[in-house]
């Protein structure tokens, strides 16, 4: 059989990492930084000779079970029929071992995304080098959708790029104020989404044409292999990607239970600076940002210029 090219090689290890519950993957990347390594685990006959130097992973059972979904998945053709779907798509892969992966990205350890599918023009760690996520709640008012707006409308005057996602309520308006500035001048996207779902699907339907114009004037990314529907559990993983890619992480709205709330989170534990916008005593869906600048994990934010400052500080 032929030899795969890298770039199969790494489309395939991303759609298996999904299966890779015991994070093997994960594990030889951080310790050896060569997929030359993961293939050789998937291929040689005696996996024991790849693993001589990885004492402490979690066993042979766990590599073994890796190997078979290796099998299942139709070996290399699966990542080949991937590069084929994406390159559809204009889409290309970067991975963590490319100069275009985001190095903040790192900073998650062996949790940290092992390639990246990505849509739009540019170079994507010189595009987040100044960046700022801007999220929240789904469920947003009046209110937040304008802050959210206009946040992101001035960080992207202030040439910093707005990472956020195409989910509905702040997210949505955090996108529409990036693009209302970027096509104003500079060479780098400034509007960049980050997808819990496979770059040939679209979600939520009802941003099909938001997604469409971050494809062509932004960057849409995503760690999610073609054809990934969004879960629960893509929702999760997508708020360490958001949280880490930037030098700062805004919550314009948030309940006391919403999913933003991860995000903050998140970016609190990796050090990153976390920014909260107050709204009404009476609004529940203010409770959340409320709460973090109440415990002091975020600092009060109410525009553009308050964003920056504690990037730059």
């Amino acid at each position: 059989m032929t030899a795969p090219s890298d770039t199969v090689v790494r489309a395939t290890m991303l759609r298996l990492a999904h299966l890779d519950r015991h994070g093997i993957i994960s594990q030889v990347l951080a310790r050896t930084g060569s997929f030359d390594a993961l293939a050789r685990l998937l291929t040689v006959d005696d996996p024991s000779t790849a693993l001589a130097h990885l004492s402490d992973l979690e066993g042979r059972q766990a590599v073994e079970k890796l190997r078979r979904s290796f099998v299942s998945t139709g070996r290399w053709e699966a990542g080949a029929a991937d590069l084929e779907t994406m390159t559809r798509h204009d889409a290309r892969l970067i991975a963590s071992d490319s100069p275009e992966y985001p190095a903040r990205l790192k900073d998650l350890g062996a949790d940290a995304p092992i390639a990246l599918w990505m849509t739009g023009p540019g170079h994507l760690a010189e595009a987040v080098e100044k960046s700022v996520t801007v999220t929240g709640s789904r469920a947003s008012t009046e209110y937040g959708n304008y802050v959210a707006e206009e946040l992101a409308h001035g960080l992207v005057r202030s040439d910093t790029a707005v990472v956020s996602s195409t989910s509905f309520g702040i997210d949505t308006a955090a996108m529409r104020g990036a693009l209302m500035t970027t096509d104003s001048g500079g060479e780098l996207p400034r509007a960049l989404a980050v997808l819990p779902q496979g770059l040939d699907i679209i979600y939520p339907q009802g941003n099909a044409s938001l997604q469409h114009q971050i494809s062509r004037r932004g960057m849409l990314v995503t760690e999610a292999a073609p054809g990934t529907r969004p879960t629960r559990t893509m929702f999760l993983r997508r708020s360490r990607i958001l949280a880490a890619l930037s030098e700062a992480s805004v919550i314009v709205e948030a309940g006391r239970r919403s999913g933003a709330l991860n995000v903050a989170a998140q970016a609190h534990e990796l050090g990153r600076v976390v920014g909260a916008v107050p709204g009404p005593t009476t609004s529940a869906a203010s409770a959340g940002t409320h709460l973090l600048i109440k415990q002091r994990t975020a600092m009060l934010v109410t525009n553009a210029d308050d964003a920056l400052a504690a990037i730059d500080r």
